[in-house]
């Protein structure tokens, strides 16, 4: 269909949504790649380093999403950027929670035992063994993220912050 003026209504929206499915996919890139090594890497340790970076977790957590993302972009200023930026900052904590909590759950399992009495080293166990457990979780997470993200990306933009 077209508007009053004759201009195309599907192709206006398409064109309109490159921005918002951009943005979104750059932030669940940047969340699922950032937070899935910080849950990576504390999950395979465990141990006080787990806990550390738990700790961080939380605190990121703790914090309102949005409040946080508004609070990012009003200091480093109004642009898309950072805007992506702020959201970024607010959704790794949720990738670090999920892998961490799927490596956890690998580690106990029994090709983990048999890896580690074969002789593997940490590295190779890490990449050939944990690291491909985690992304099946990750994708499906990052796949329903994207709706939330283009939402919240905008509720920023109509306040006027990207």
């Amino acid at each position: 269909g077209t508007d009053t003026v004759g201009r195309d209504v599907l192709s206006r929206v398409l064109v309109g949504m490159q921005a918002s499915w951009f943005g979104a996919l750059a932030v669940v890139g940047s969340g699922a790649l950032f937070g899935g090594l910080v849950g990576l890497v504390a999950g395979a340790l465990g141990g006080w380093f787990d806990a550390v970076l738990m700790r961080i977790t939380d605190a990121f957590l703790a914090l309102p999403g949005p409040i946080l993302a508004l609070a990012v972009v009003a200091a480093l200023g109004r642009s898309y950027t950072n805007t992506l930026i702020g959201v970024a900052i607010v959704w790794w904590p949720l990738y670090t929670r999920i892998v961490r909590s799927e490596v956890r759950k690998l580690r106990s399992s029994p090709h983990m035992e048999a890896a580690r009495v074969g002789g593997v080293s940490w590295w190779r166990l890490l990449r050939r063994h944990l690291l491909p457990g985690a992304i099946p979780v990750t994708i499906v997470t990052a796949s329903l993220d994207i709706a939330a993200l283009v939402l919240m990306l905008s509720s920023l933009s109509f306040l006027g912050l990207g």
